[in-house]
């Protein structure tokens, strides 16, 4: 990241981020089509609980941005051994999250469903999906952490590979789960959670073993840990905004769902169908953001302003081209 001419860099770093990104949209539509195989009312439920269901992911990309930046910085100032316990505390601080989520899980799923719905059946869809979701986060939570610091040492094929893994997974698993294939039995909606969240926990044990035990510049520290309060304001102080960011989407959607639910039930459906459509439009963006942080981070960290500037002009370029395609 010191030394790469910027154009090569950046691409090498966004290709496989995009790929990534590409992948997780396409499962994220293969799990809406056996949804809507399955039944109406549970793709009803499906747009239901998606907003809430993205605030769990606001957090962990937060997290993750906050402590991937921050590594980036460190090992841009040649403090390596700070690097290490930014990861460190940024994977106690993720932990902590997991905990939030799950609580939010259990207390809040019902009373959110009650809020546009009086059917029992779709109340109960809706909470047998949201609940495993939300109960079992630790999985996307710590996966994205991991990757993130996997991207602020300039490796994005671990990352990739990871969110291969997790993604074929939940396809492969939806139909067996939701329809009851190959002796499981038929499970539903339940199903479709179980599938997601069994691909985000081996997507995260590929990437937590890789940063872990692999040989990389960021060793971790938790034995004999401590924590830095210091450490922890840095990773909010950047993580911080990019959740509540995320977050205003989650709300933005929970006013519109209110609104659209008096007029029929198919258009919060039609509503869930699009933001999951309009991921494929963005993904590209998100991909070319993920490989230009690290970048400009590790840039910023070693005061080299004109390799700063430079990734800055020529992902912000790149990101006005694929959107206007």
């Amino acid at each position: 990241m010191a030394t790469w001419p910027i154009g090569k860099l950046l691409f090498s770093m966004g290709i496989p981020a995009v790929l990534s990104m590409l992948i997780q949209a396409l499962y994220n539509i293969v799990d809406t089509i056996y949804i809507s195989q399955y039944s109406q009312d549970a793709m009803f439920a499906i747009g239901l609980v998606y907003p809430m269901q993205m605030v769990g992911l606001s957090l962990a990309l937060g997290t993750g941005v906050g402590i991937g930046t921050l590594v980036s910085r460190r090992l841009g100032e040649k403090r390596k051994e700070e690097a290490g316990h930014v990861a460190s505390t940024g994977i106690i601080i993720a932990l902590v999250h997991v905990v939030l989520i799950i609580l939010l899980g259990i207390f809040a799923t019902k009373p959110f469903l009650n809020m546009y719905t009086d059917r029992p059946e779709i109340i109960a869809l809706g909470y047998d999906y949201l609940s495993i979701v939300m109960i079992f986060n630790f999985g996307q939570m710590l996966s994205v952490c991991f990757e993130r610091i996997m991207q602020a040492q300039g490796n994005m094929i671990i990352p990739m590979i990871s969110l291969i893994v997790g993604a074929v997974t939940n396809i492969v698993l939806d139909p067996i789960m939701i329809f009851g294939q190959f002796g499981f039995p038929e499970m539903g909606i339940a199903g479709a959670a179980i599938a997601t969240v069994i691909g985000q926990i081996l997507g995260m044990c590929v990437v937590a073993g890789a940063a872990i035990f692999g040989k990389h510049e960021v060793k971790f520290h938790f034995k004999g840990f401590k924590l830095d309060l210091g450490i922890v304001k840095d990773i909010y102080a950047v993580g911080l905004p990019t959740a509540i960011m995320n977050m205003i989407g989650s709300v933005t959607t929970t006013l519109m769902n209110g609104v659209l639910v008096k007029f029929s039930e198919n258009a919060v459906t039609s509503l869930s169908l699009y933001f999951k459509l309009q991921s494929f439009v963005f993904m590209p963006v998100f991909g070319f953001n993920q490989g230009a942080l690290p970048i400009l981070s590790y840039n910023f960290g070693a005061r080299n302003k004109g390799r700063y500037f430079k990734t800055f002009r020529l992902y912000m370029i790149s990101a006005l081209v694929f959107m206007t395609i």
